[in-house]
């Protein structure tokens, strides 16, 4: 098995723990700034949920202002005493359900529940027909004939869903009584419905009927969770947008609408080219790094090592050879120890070979002592 050589061994050292450095800072950024910065759109997502289900319930509200003229009317009180033709030709029209109620249904029903009258909007918008019976079917104390003041809510359908607003009829003087009926109005919330109302927010926001297929696991999985009474669910569709979704109940408080609210993820999108930024900077700073550490090593510890290694196998070669070091540490101690030792040994050397060299019967010259305390410190 080849030994690993003291030079490599420093190298695989530097490298590590550099790599370690860096890869404990990248974890420490990606919890401190990645994970922080993900938590905020969260809750920013949360909140614009929130703000999107005030402003459409504040909608709904505005919605049932339209009507006021017409219910708190002297004319519309006797419509529905006598139900009279006369207010039916001069009131009621194509154009003033468009643009007066802003309706697609108007019902004028009495307290029981019986219309007096009952038209929608056609298919086409370009005629008033017959109410549908699934709408006068809501027409109950439970629903669209709750006695009280007027209130304005959402009614989902078997094919539609409606913003409604129903409101007591009475006379503008009130010295006839009250009059026992309601004024109900209802528009349809569809696309341009919906575009009206993303013109009041800044974020994009879609509805589908809570009745309707999930589009995905995404969806599916926020419908279980807000039918379980969370007030929202927020998920991270992808790197670049984050989803938010809440539930928006009809008049009986049953789940009508799924609100979902769209955001892109600018945060996310600044922290990852921060990240990436920090990354590179990092990378190449522990290269750099690396390599300064290593010359460092190299110059301080590797090379002096080197030369005294040099300096002994020339001695085991037999070659007299010293080694100066300037650095003032352990390391000059032991060069001076090694000098030392090696001038000894050649002393020794020397004295055992003249000793050879002397004639016959002449005493032989003392040897030189090699200090050992001078080897062993």
């Amino acid at each position: 098995m080849q030994r690993m050589s003291l030079s490599n061994k420093t190298l695989l050292f530097v490298v590590l723990s550099i790599a370690a450095f860096v890869g404990l800072t990248l974890w420490v950024a990606d919890g401190l700034l990645v994970s922080r910065l993900a938590r905020i759109e969260r809750e920013q997502t949360a909140a614009e949920v929130t703000d999107a289900c005030a402003l459409l319930r504040h909608c709904a509200k505005e919605y049932g202002e339209h009507a006021a003229s017409w219910s708190d009317s002297d004319a519309m009180a006797q419509f529905l005493r006598d139900g009279n033709e006369a207010f039916l030709n001069s009131k009621v029209s194509l154009a003033a359900l468009s643009d007066e109620l802003r309706a697609d249904v108007l019902v004028i029903a009495r307290e029981e529940g019986v219309p007096v009258y009952a038209t929608q909007v056609n298919e086409a918008g370009n005629a008033l027909e017959p109410c549908a019976p699934d709408f006068l079917e809501q027409l109950t104390p439970r629903g669209l004939m709750r006695p009280g003041g007027p209130f304005t809510g959402m009614l989902a359908l078997q094919d539609r869903t409606y913003i409604v607003s129903s409101r007591p009829i009475h006379t503008a003087s009130g010295a006839d009584g009250p009059v026992r009926g309601r004024l109900v109005t209802a528009q349809e919330i569809d696309q341009g419905w919906l575009q009206n109302a993303r013109e009041f927010c800044s974020f994009q926001m879609q509805l589908t009927r809570s009745s309707d297929e999930p589009s995905g696991a995404e969806e599916r999985a926020a419908r279980e969770t807000l039918h379980k009474g969370a007030g929202n669910f927020v998920a991270e569709s992808s790197a670049q947008q984050i989803s938010g979704y809440g539930l928006l109940p009809d008049l009986y408080g049953q789940p009508a609408l799924v609100l979902h609210v769209t955001r892109e993820r600018a945060l996310h999108q600044a922290a990852s080219a921060i990240f990436g930024g920090v990354l590179w900077t990092l990378v190449c700073g522990g290269i750099v790094l690396s390599l300064l550490a290593y010359w460092a090593t190299r110059r301080v510890v590797l090379e002096p090592v080197q030369r005294l290694l040099a300096c002994t196998r020339r001695l085991w070669a037999g070659e007299r050879s010293h080694v100066v070091f300037k650095s003032g540490d352990e390391l000059e101690a032991l060069a001076r120890d090694i000098n030392r030792m090696t001038d000894a040994v050649f002393e020794c050397e020397e004295a055992l070979q003249n000793a050879m060299r002397a004639p016959a019967g002449e005493p032989p010259a003392a040897l030189p002592t090699i200090p050992l305390q001078n080897v062993r410190r």
